[in-house]
């Protein structure tokens, strides 16, 4: 269903402390954080009507970090020595205030840590565990591995690669629903 204006407006109140706090995190400055956030909803404003009302976290999400890059790249252009980067010793006090609430209500033990490694690596397939292991655990060669598969060795760092974007892209899901569990508490 397309998003109407006042679902629009609700939306936008949801999640504009959440997406301020991620542009806060990201650029270390008050009024870059607010310009950016600002624009990150008045592109949401312009695509509401064409948006629909599920997975719209996500959307504002990946909108946020699209900005926040942007920003990045006009700062790297501005020639002028002025640094528009205030020192970090600067902090925004709500930002702080909201990470260390989170931090003292969600602590991770390292057995949970391990539990979301195992979890990533059991959607692998045993050949792809059995690559990974004889990699990082066992630290053979390359040249090793592939003659023991019977393949070139550019084979094998391919395999390699193409695992590693694999386990990063788990990863990245993983930490994106947390963020978006975090947004909504």
């Amino acid at each position: 269903m397309l998003i109407d204006f006042e679902a629009a407006n609700r939306i936008a109140l949801e999640n504009y402390k959440s997406i301020y706090h991620y542009c806060f995190v990201k650029l270390k400055n008050r009024e870059l954080a607010e310009d950016v956030t600002q624009n990150v909803f008045l592109f949401f404003q312009e695509k509401s009507p064409e948006l629909t009302d599920d997975k719209i976290g996500n959307w504002l999400l990946s909108v946020a970090c699209k900005k926040v890059k942007e920003e990045y790249r006009k700062l790297s252009k501005t020639k002028d020595n002025e640094n528009p980067m205030p020192d970090e010793n600067l902090p925004d006090p709500d930002s702080e205030r909201f990470l260390e609430e989170i931090e003292r209500s969600v602590e991770i033990t390292e057995d949970e840590i391990l539990s979301a490694r195992d979890k990533i690596l059991n959607r692998l397939t045993p050949k792809e565990r059995a690559l990974l292991k004889a990699v990082y655990e066992e630290h053979r060669k390359y040249s090793e591995i592939a003659e023991r598969e019977n393949i070139s060795e550019n084979a094998i760092r391919v395999q390699v690669l193409r695992l590693k974007s694999k386990i990063k892209a788990m990863a990245e899901l993983a930490f994106l629903a947390l963020l978006i569990l975090f947004s909504r508490l």
